[in-house]
């Protein structure tokens, strides 16, 4: 659905540069003045929602002598993929990318996502902390294909890639995250 609000009139004014010298003498007295005016317009968005249906899980991880990444990708489907390398090794299989219910007034023409380009995680009970980076985002329509997807969610999936520090602490880490959705 559209909006459309005239927000009035901006005041925009052109000013002319003063005439040759010789004209100001034969205008003496005269003072000429002109000005233009432009329309402001806006358009209100209604409708637009997004609502969190999944935590991202990173799993259970093994620190090693040296650091490294544990990658949750996010190509391969709801639940993703996840992968380590360098220091960390995978320990326990369940993980998950995080997921998000978009819904839109209508269809929407275009959305866009803006994701963090980083979060910290600190150890529950602890000082210590790790840090999420290279976050990453799936839009999709949650209809089959090729058929109509007005006003039906969009599956908002995204995976991360966390840096584990060498010999890092054990524990429980927790953050939190902000994604945005804009609709154009």
């Amino acid at each position: 659905m559209r909006w459309r609000a005239a927000v009035g009139i901006l005041g925009a004014a052109l000013v002319l540069a003063a005439p040759p010298l010789a004209a100001q003498a034969s205008n003496a007295g005269q003072e000429a003045a002109a000005r233009a005016s432009a329309v402001a317009s806006a358009r209100v968005v209604t409708g637009l929602s997004i609502q969190k249906t999944q935590d991202l899980d990173l799993g259970q991880v093994r620190a090693g002598a040296s650091p490294g990444l544990v990658r949750v990708e996010i190509l391969a489907g709801p639940a993703g993929t996840r992968s380590a390398s360098g220091g960390v090794a995978l320990s326990g299989s369940s993980f998950s990318a995080a997921q998000f219910a978009v819904t839109t007034s209508g269809v929407a023409s275009r959305l866009q996502v803006s994701l963090p380009l980083a979060a910290t995680l600190s150890r529950v009970g602890g000082r210590e902390t790790m840090t999420v980076q290279d976050f990453r985002a799936s839009l999709a329509p949650s209809c089959a294909p090729g058929r109509e997807c007005s006003g039906a969610p969009y599956v908002l999936l995204v995976g991360a890639t966390l840096s584990i520090g060498a010999e890092q602490v054990g524990g429980s880490y927790a953050g939190t995250f902000t994604v945005t959705v804009n609709q154009f």
